[in-house]
């Protein structure tokens, strides 16, 4: 390598120094200021409140191994967030009084009068990331968004804990504003209309084709054509059943409730302890960063030095200036030596958690049901049971894998008419 080329690596090298420790500068949150969620100012008509169910997150967790560990994702870790964060959601906005019941539910239950589902992007106790959808009944989406938040070491003091319900409530006060606008958008008319739609959804998704005829489905939409008479003795069938599947959804988000309890200690150490490690992580890896590209360039300089140079002082300065700049290069190697300790330190503090949150089974309805993996799959048989119970209350055969979408008459029945709206 000539001269010149030794001259340009050099002038390289600090400038990628000086890049990079500009921008080390301003990487810690120092303060969050949190935008509180809006309360009901007066008691709302419960004919106007929306009941809201909100679907255990996707944990997002990437099944390659080698991802995980690059992403610093542990799956026991995810699968806890994807049913603490939606009880959290449902707390809030519980609170404000803009809404009927708010439950946390198993899975998407698509006749919802309003659906949330989420997914976890990112989340490591210093940066929580959500992807958050929600939608009525009839299709419409309220939102669908993005949100994120950083947030400070400060919001892990017990100062702070004891004054806030969550390092990051400002994400679920920003989803619960965002939801109170989209509410304000819906007349009177349309809430009823909401309510409408869910329970002939329910009813044609247990009885298709006694109720799909009531229903025109437009791509994602769902328009009432007519609705059964009153005293149809099916709809009185049919609303009996949806009492007992409120009570089997009550029961389980009150068991989420019951788990949200008993992991929040070890689920806040964890993440106390992780925002920590993950601070301390990013702060050791810029500094074994900015010390071997400043080692590099004391060595190249000592080299051009040396090479450039004459007389016995400048010699003395060059080889000080290459001596100096190993020594920095190794002190470089050394804090990359350290962040690896702390990535292995997350690693340990997920397993640790994970150990914690050990599947919980109950008892619901004579259906066992595990809620740290299988609650899905067990309320879907739920559902198929449902269906079964109509089945035999009316002595009329109905497919377990009927879908709403069907509009086909009942065997030895003639098709139903709706009445016009």
């Amino acid at each position: 390598m000539n001269q010149s080329n030794i001259s340009r690596l050099a002038t390289f090298l600090f400038a990628g120094l000086v890049v990079t420790l500009a921008g080390c500068t301003t990487q810690t949150v120092k303060r969050v200021n949190v935008e509180p969620a809006e309360h009901a100012e007066r008691e709302i008509p419960a004919s106007q409140l929306l009941n809201v169910n909100i679907s255990v997150f996707d944990p997002n967790v990437p099944e390659d191994l080698e991802a995980q560990e690059e992403q610093n994702i542990y799956p026991g870790v995810r699968d806890t967030e994807a049913r603490y964060m939606p009880y959290n959601l449902r707390r809030t906005l519980q609170d404000t009084g803009h809404w009927g019941a708010v439950r946390v539910v198993p899975e998407p239950i698509e006749t919802s009068e309003l659906l949330v589902t989420g997914k976890v992007l990112h989340s490591d106790g210093e940066l929580l990331k959500l992807k958050v959808q929600a939608k009525d009944a009839t299709g419409r989406v309220w939102l669908d968004k993005v949100y994120d938040q950083k947030t400070a070491r400060l919001s892990y003091t017990p100062e702070a804990q004891a004054t806030q319900n969550d390092p990051f409530q400002g994400i679920y006060n920003q989803i619960s504003n965002d939801l109170l606008e989209a509410r304000r958008d819906i007349s009177t008319q349309e809430v009823e209309n909401i309510r409408q739609v869910s329970e002939v959804r329910f009813a044609a998704d247990l009885a298709p084709e006694s109720f799909a005829p009531y229903l025109s489905v437009e791509g994602d939409r769902y328009k009432l054509k007519g609705l059964p008479a009153a005293n149809d003795p099916n709809v009185q069938r049919i609303a009996q059943i949806r009492e007992r599947d409120y009570a089997l959804i009550d029961a389980l988000d009150q068991h989420y409730g019951l788990f949200y309890q008993q992991v929040d200690p070890a689920y806040d150490e964890w993440r106390s302890s992780s925002y920590r490690e993950v601070v301390q992580l990013r702060e050791l890896r810029q500094q074994a960063l900015s010390r071997k590209l400043l080692g590099a360039a004391a060595v190249i300089a000592g080299v051009v030095g040396s090479v450039q140079g004459s007389g016995t002082s400048a010699a003395v300065a060059s080889q000080a200036g290459i001596i100096g700049g190993a020594v920095l290069f190794g002190s470089g190697l050394q804090k990359g030596r350290e962040s690896e300790l702390h990535a292995e330190a997350l690693k340990e503090l997920g397993q640790s958690l994970e150990s914690d949150v050990k599947p919980r089974v109950v008892e619901l309805e004579g259906q066992t049901v595990t809620l740290s993996g299988s609650a899905e799959a067990q309320y879907e048989e739920w559902r198929r049971l449902l269906r079964q119970i109509y089945a035999a209350e009316t002595g009329f055969h109905v497919s377990s894998e009927s879908s709403a979408g069907s509009g086909a008459a009942r065997p030895g029945q003639p098709e139903q008419q709706p009445e016009d709206l």
